[in-house]
């Protein structure tokens, strides 16, 4: 049972923290426009982040909500 618990709590974090990166993309896009090149004198943490979501999407390893929230971003880009 403890592991089931733990595996919970670990998809919350795991959920919580793509939530709080993805707010972070549209504050970056609200200040700064949607120049994507600049997003590493922005934040490096942030650039390595989206790099990430579009290598999960073309490996198909990202939920529906998300693609739909990314692709809601004025200015997302998928490549």
């Amino acid at each position: 049972m403890t592991l089931y618990r733990n595996q919970i709590t670990d998809r919350k974090k795991i959920k919580h923290k793509w939530e709080s990166m993805y707010e972070e993309l549209k504050r970056y896009y609200n200040e700064y426009g949607y120049d994507n090149s600049s997003i590493r004198s922005f934040s490096p943490v942030l650039e390595k982040w989206v790099q990430i979501q579009r290598r999960k999407s073309r490996k198909n390893m990202l939920r529906k909500e998300q693609i739909n929230k990314l692709e809601e971003l004025k200015g997302w880009e998928w490549n």
